[in-house]
This record gives structure tokens, C-alpha cells and sequence, in this order.
């Protein structure tokens, strides 16, 4: 991740410097020296002042010379990104190990480059929705939430192949194991539909008996043989 500490000491320093300009007292903030900057947050006074030209710069803080004088938001906090903080001190905010335009690998994106590109973009997103007077106010927890369910497929794009066991599309509706069904449930039906109209065989071969020997019967001829 190459978010370096450049970019956190900005983001601690404006935080400091926010909160001490306001102080306790109602009234217009006061300008905050960069020496107590340096002693509430254990920094070099000269590392600050390279940070706070890149601020000055980017049109976030104004300074302030002369006696009690120092440096102050330019604009409400409640308008100042800590994307745009961070953004100002030339810090970029990526996950890919690559230069812009640049490839991974021998001048190609590597298989994971996407992975963290839009890891980075995650990272800009959220910082761009964080203000500097969420860090004040403390409210920054809970902040995180977890990314939104894809949209639904569209029926054009529908599996290939059904909902359920990966058997299922190649068995029956009757066949053992199908879901929703219970095992030949509907096998007997079928069978049941088949032979309605037949009479089982055992029936028939009585039937025929009882036929031929039944008295109303006619007899049959029989031929005779010429002398």
C-alpha cells in the first residue's frame, strides 16, 4: 500500500491544528503556530512547514503572519475531504505497484492488477467521503461498510444449466433423486395410465375358458376328410 506516513502526518496535523484553533473560548479561530503543532504530534518543525506550502498551495490553509500568527482553514472543515489532505501533500492513493499508464510486468498489467486498482479506488472513495470534521467530531467508526450485492442477472443471462443437483438436468422428473419429487412417485401413474383399458392376462385366459364352455355357445363344423 503506498500510503506513507507524508499523508497521515497531514491529516494529524490539520486534525491538531483544527482543534486547537477553536479552543474553548466561542469566537473566530485563532491561527495555530506550527510549533505546537510539532509538540502536540512529535514532528519537526521544518517537516511541517513542507507540508503545510503543499496545503497553503492547494487552497486548504491560510496563513497568517506577525504576532500570534500561523496557519488556519481556508475553508469549514466540514468541506475539506481528507482525500483532498492527503491528495494536496502529493500522496497518491493506489495499491498497484506499477506506475500510471505503466504495466505490472514487461509492460503488461499483471493477473491481480485489477484487484488493486479497485482496492485503491476503494480507498479514494472513502476518503473522499470523510471530512476533516468527522476526524475532529470522532465520527469516523462505523464509517466502513461492506460493498452492495451485484444487480440481479437479467434473464438473457440465465445459467446454462438449471437450479438445484447438477444431475438434475440430465435425469427425468420421475427419475430416483429428482428434487421436488420423491422416488417413482409419478412412475406408477404412468404405468397406471398405460393400462387402464387392459385386462391383466390371468383374467383374460379365464375368461377365454369360461367362453368355450358356456352351454348358449355355438358348436363349431368340422370337416371331413373326402373318401
Amino acid at each position: 500500500m503506498r500510503l506513507s506516513s507524508r499523508g497521515r502526518y497531514a491529516v494529524m496535523a490539520m486534525v491538531e491544528m483544527v482543534t486547537r484553533s477553536r479552543g474553548a473560548a466561542p469566537g473566530p479561530a485563532r491561527p495555530v503556530s506550527l510549533a505546537e503543532i510539532a509538540a502536540a504530534q512529535s514532528l519537526s518543525p521544518a517537516y511541517l512547514e513542507q507540508l503545510f506550502g503543499c496545503l497553503r498551495r492547494a487552497g486548504l490553509v491560510e496563513s497568517a503572519r506577525g504576532p500570534g500568527g500561523g496557519y488556519r482553514l481556508a475553508r469549514p472543515d466540514g468541506e475539506t475531504p481528507v482525500a483532498s489532505i492527503i491528495e494536496a501533500v502529493d500522496e497518491p492513493m493506489v495499491a498497484t505497484r506499477c506506475e500510471a499508464g505503466e504495466g505490472c510486468l514487461a509492460g503488461r498489467p499483471c493477473a491481480t492488477h485489477a484487484l488493486w486498482e479497485e482496492l485503491g479506488a476503494q480507498i479514494r472513495l472513502f476518503l473522499g467521503g470523510v471530512t476533516l470534521a468527522d476526524v475532529v467530531r470522532d465520527e469516523v467508526r462505523g464509517r466502513a461498510l461492506p460493498p452492495s450485492l451485484p444487480p440481479a442477472r437479467s434473464p438473457d443471462h440465465a445459467p446454462d444449466h438449471p437450479q438445484g443437483h447438477p444431475l438434475d438436468q440430465f435425469q427425468g422428473p420421475g427419475a430416483p433423486g429428482h428434487h421436488g419429487t420423491p422416488p417413482g412417485a409419478e412412475a406408477p401413474a404412468a404405468h397406471a395410465s398405460h393400462d387402464a383399458g387392459r385386462t391383466p392376462a390371468p383374467a383374460r385366459r379365464r375368461n377365454a375358458g369360461t367362453a368355450a364352455a358356456s352351454p348358449g355357445a355355438a358348436p363349431r363344423p368340422t370337416r371331413r376328410r373326402a373318401p
